[in-house]
């Protein structure tokens, strides 16, 4: 069908520029078969595309070309730029109604279908209406006296009274009187001033102190695939560790340890090794204060 429809195209198009020789048509038709065999993107001089993303820039190497696009099924024609193409004729008259046709034959009898379950039970009806009053009925005979009923209980207690009004306020008591102020004392004499003392003597002069912390350092060099460990001692009985750490010259360096030691040396020590290819020096550093 698509070929057939390629090939109207042609014809329809080659006016635009895209005329083909009669040898070339007779050529085209003998052919048409096998180039649908062989070659489902080119039928009857038409490129067949999948999508409209895959059509080419409109230019001098495509124009005259046709394409179909298959997925809106659609042709179009680049001149100066793609065209589509309607393939649509003009709407024609409508035909003349045809005569009614022959009644066909009365179709098989349909299957029976299967029986449907049983419904649910219907809701309750509503009650009906109450009768009319029926005539009333004639007098009774007088009954005799009944027997004396019990005594009726006690009523019940009356409400409580409105409260009475509050009664007037009584009138303010006078004020007692304020009692006489105390007479002000009188202003003390100024004491007499002091003599200055006597300037006191010269103090001795101190010794000379000693200093209450310092850091000290202890350096190590790492040969390269080596571990060593430094240290830095306080070197004094009078002064003891209280913090320090470690530092290499070098990134290539894996700590081991790095602790403060009480021990004899009284000072920090750390550990590392050389991953590099050069020699490092591992330095630690103790702080140390007297206490």
């Amino acid at each position: 069908m698509l070929r057939w429809i390629l090939f109207i195209v042609i014809v329809l198009t080659g006016g635009c520029g895209a005329e083909l020789a009669e040898e070339e048509q007779l050529a085209s038709a003998a052919t048409e078969e096998e180039t649908a065999k062989t070659d489902s993107n080119a039928v009857a001089g038409v490129t067949v595309l999948l999508s409209g993303n895959d059509m080419p820039p409109c230019n001098k190497d495509s124009k005259g070309q046709t394409v179909y696009v298959e997925d809106t099924e659609k042709f179009h024609f680049c001149s100066s730029e793609w065209t589509e193409i309607d393939l649509r004729g003009a709407i024609g008259d409508n035909g003349v109604k045809g005569d009614k046709g022959d009644t066909g034959a009365t179709g098989a009898a349909g299957v029976d279908g299967s029986a449907s379950a049983k419904g649910d039970t219907g809701t309750a009806g509503t009650n009906g209406s109450d009768g009319a009053t029926g005539a009333t009925g004639a007098t009774g005979a007088t009954g005799s006296a009944g027997s004396t009923g019990a005594a009726g209980s006690n009523g019940t207690n009356g409400s409580d009274g409105a409260t009475g009004s509050t009664g007037a306020t009584g009138s303010a008591g006078t004020n007692g009187t304020n009692g006489s102020d105390g007479a002000t004392g009188s202003t003390g004499a100024a004491g007499a001033t002091g003599s200055t003392g006597s300037t006191g003597a010269t103090g001795a002069a101190g010794s000379t102190g000693v200093a209450a912390s310092y850091i000290t350092t202890g350096t190590q060099n790492i040969g390269p695939g080596s571990s060593l460990s430094a240290t830095a001692a306080c070197g004094s009985s009078t002064y003891h560790i209280v913090g320090g750490g470690c530092q290499s010259t070098s990134t290539t360096t894996d700590m081991i340890y790095s602790y403060p030691s009480d021990a004899a040396t009284d000072g920090w020590i750390c550990a590392a090794e050389n991953t590099g290819g050069s020699t490092i020096t591992l330095t630690a550093y103790a702080i140390c204060m007297s206490y």
